[in-house]
């Protein structure tokens, strides 16, 4: 999410948007960046397309 706003409002601004779940916060020429692996969005892609799950053998 890129934040625009006044310098003296931003960490108020931060600690509110972290409060409610966003996962990376960018000025306004950032929000196109990636780091090296980094989630696109928060969620990192494959995991849309994949389910794990574990089941358990029966034991007799």
């Amino acid at each position: 999410m890129g934040l625009l706003c006044y310098e003296k409002d931003r960490i108020y601004l931060e600690k509110q948007l972290l409060k409610a779940g966003v996962l990376r916060i960018t000025g306004s020429g950032g929000m196109s960046s990636l780091a090296a692996g980094g989630a696109h969005d928060g969620e990192y892609p494959l995991r849309r397309y994949c389910k794990i799950v574990e089941v358990e053998a029966e034991t007799s």
